[in-house]
């Protein structure tokens, strides 16, 4: 049980202790921006450039493998289902990948600020989308 504030002193609840004004939406956001703003702050390159053909090659390797595995669930098994699944699953792990492999042109660019300031966005709209899609389930 918590405690809230009120006119006439302490007041009783049930309810946990976070907020309820802020929205499902915006703690995503947030919670995709301050690990956006991780990946970034402690980033150091080990390489000279990004290498698009490892994003491209393990995303669709990992989205393969997660497509493999929906068929031991008998209703994913339909083909379009399939379809759908395994290229939403390459769009996420895509995205995620080019912006951890981005993050070496930010630093090119910009250095540590640009990196971080990259990531967090990258993480915010990754967030934001993260919420839609479940908001849409």
């Amino acid at each position: 049980m918590s405690q809230t504030p009120t006119a006439k002193g302490m007041k009783q609840t049930d309810s946990p202790s976070h907020s309820p004004a802020m929205s499902k939406r915006q703690r995503y956001l947030l919670t995709g921006a301050g690990l956006g703003l991780y990946f970034g702050l402690f980033f150091r390159p080990l390489r000279e450039a990004p290498s698009l053909g490892l994003v491209l090659g393990l995303s669709l390797l990992s989205a393969f493998l997660m497509t493999l595995l929906q068929l031991r669930n008998p209703e994913q098994r339909s083909l379009p289902r399939l379809l759908t699944y395994g290229l939403s699953t390459w769009v996420a792990f895509a995205f995620a990948l080019a912006v951890l492999e981005g993050r070496h042109l930010a630093y090119e660019i910009g250095g540590r600020a640009a990196t971080a300031a990259f990531t967090t966005l990258s993480g915010a709209i990754g967030g934001l989308v993260y919420a839609s899609r479940k908001g849409s389930q």
